[in-house]
């Protein structure tokens, strides 16, 4: 058995040990390693359980801030209470549909996006024709003394 495992299955055992310890206990791993794959995966090893101990001893994390500050229920067919009367409408309408009849809307509403995107595809390239040609006319002029 490797050194670097010895050390990984430590970290892994034992994640309430203090960064410091595994940190160190990491090093000296990435410090046996025999191969520059080994030592890479050993790195990333350390650096994974390193930010997660990071994560346990500080507390919340940036990301776990931001979702508990931003993110707040919306309104859908389970939070109908937090929609409002034209929202409601339009979902109790959607939800009176037979099956059919939501498949055929949404075909409707599929070819839609699919010309919607044939369109920009066709005057992307016309654009893209009209710069080549800019770019060949300012070569030309540039060229021709």
């Amino acid at each position: 058995m490797s050194f670097w495992y010895v050390s990984w299955s430590f970290c892994t055992s034992d994640l309430n040990s203090s960064s410091a310890a595994s940190s160190f206990f990491d090093s000296v791993s990435m410090e046996a390693a025999r191969s520059s794959s080994d030592m890479a995966w050993s790195f990333s090893i350390s650096a994974f359980f390193s930010s997660s101990q990071r994560s346990r001893l500080a507390g919340s994390t940036p990301l776990e801030k931001f979702v508990k500050e931003s993110l707040k229920p919306v309104c859908s067919p389970a939070n109908l209470d937090l929609c409002d009367d034209e929202k409601k409408a339009e979902i109790e309408k959607l939800q009176a549909m037979s099956d059919e009849d939501l498949a055929a809307s949404i075909e409707t509403e599929s070819k839609k996006l699919e010309a919607a995107e044939e369109e920009f595809k066709s005057e992307v390239q016309k654009l893209q024709e009209t710069y080549q040609k800019l770019m060949e006319d300012k070569d030309n002029k540039i060229a021709d003394p």
